[in-house]
This record gives C-alpha cells, structure tokens and sequence, in this order.
C-alpha cells in the first residue's frame, strides 16, 4: 500500500514533474515528451485523497508500463494501455498480501478495503477481480 505522499515521491524520484492545472477535461494525463514524462492533475475531478491516490498511481502506472499512447491511437491500443496502467496502480495500492491480511483482520466489505487502502470503492472491485481472475483466493 502507498499513499498519496508516496505517489508524489515515487513520481519525484522518477523526475516525473507533476502540474495541477485544468489542461484537460479528464482527471489526469500522461505526457511524454522527448523521453520525459509529465503528468497534468486537473483539480476539479480530485474530490478526495482517495481519487487523488488511484489518479497518480494510474498515471504512473502508464509511465511504469510504458503504456503511454499518441492522441490519434486506436481505441484497442487505448484500452489495452488503460488496462495496464489499472493492473499496476491495483498491483502497488492494494498488494495481494496486504488485501488477504486485511480481509482476514475483519476488513472485508468493499468500503472498509476503500478506506483502509486510501483508494476508492471502484478500485477495491477491480483489485478483487484482478485477484480472483489470477485464482487468488481471499
């Protein structure tokens, strides 16, 4: 489990620059320019920690994967980068152990994990069914 002070760290260590800025219509964007990657966080969508957490963890998880994609890709190339990226920010927010430590201390409904992982409902159940479908049992 990381938090988002993490996030920021990992994305510093990386020299990834990070600008909160309404650049786009989305919560987040990776771009990468000549070999250096930048991510733009529009505050407007970051209602929480939580969201603000899975955002940079996807973001890097674009950049960790080398997921990243020209505007003009196809949507299959898109989706298969989407899908990446949300397997890495599952992989480093919410590991299998800490996920089977958790349920096994009592942490067991979708919004006790989203709390205790600092990350958002939707991402527990992608967690849960990321794990489930490698036949990793709680």
């Amino acid at each position: 489990m990381r938090t988002t002070e993490e996030m920021y760290d990992l994305l510093d260590q990386k020299g990834i620059s990070v600008y909160h800025a309404q650049a786009v219509e989305a919560p987040a964007v990776t771009i990468c320019e000549r070999g250096r990657y930048a991510v733009f966080l529009n505050p407007e969508f970051l209602q929480d920690s939580a969201l603000e957490n899975d955002v940079l963890a996807h973001e890097m998880g674009h950049i960790m994967t080398g997921a990243t994609h020209r505007v003009e890709s196809t949507a299959d190339l898109v989706e298969r980068h989407e899908e990446k990226a949300a397997r890495w920010a599952v992989r480093t927010l919410i590991p299998w152990q800490e996920l089977r430590e958790a349920v096994h201390t009592g942490t067991d409904t979708v919004w006790d994990l989203a709390e205790y992982f600092n990350v958002t409902e939707s991402l527990v159940r992608k967690a849960l069914e990321y794990y489930s479908v490698r036949g990793l049992k709680l």
